[in-house]
């Protein structure tokens, strides 16, 4: 997995009937960490080897030889910690853009030792403030 995600929603779409773009303007909660081991292969592998241990029906396996020894990876190498989100304002053909970052974001260590939280600032053109 990369050591940066960014993930892209795209909140506009096209009205055939209109035949105008329009804006998604619902609601969007997201986590504050993202686990993405479940969707990874990896995880499937170890699903299916767990189901194969625990299954009555032995299957014969035709094809080369499968990797019985497989390193796993860390816990937290699946894991992204949110650091910052982009907003926007305004309709699908107008608007304007300002964002929220984590400033304590790959502060880990020093969070556990303080005990301080994750602090949120405001980014909107020349105004900063906290969130």
């Amino acid at each position: 997995l990369p050591n940066v995600l960014i993930v892209h929603l795209q909140r506009i779409i096209f009205n055939f009937d209109t035949m105008m773009n329009e804006k998604i303007n619902s609601k969007l909660e997201f986590p504050n960490e993202l686990d993405l081991e479940p969707y990874t292969v990896e995880y499937l592998e170890k699903i299916d080897a767990n189901n194969a241990k625990t299954s009555p029906i032995k299957e014969e396996h035709e094809g080369p030889p499968v990797e019985e020894a497989k390193v796993e990876k860390d816990p937290s190498y699946y894991k992204y910690k949110l650091a910052g989100v982009v907003v926007h304002y305004g309709t699908a053909d107008a608007g304007h853009y300002y964002s929220y970052i984590n400033t304590n974001r790959g502060r880990q260590s020093m969070e556990a030792e303080s005990g301080d939280k994750d602090v949120w600032l405001e980014f909107n053109d020349s105004h900063i403030r906290m969130f």
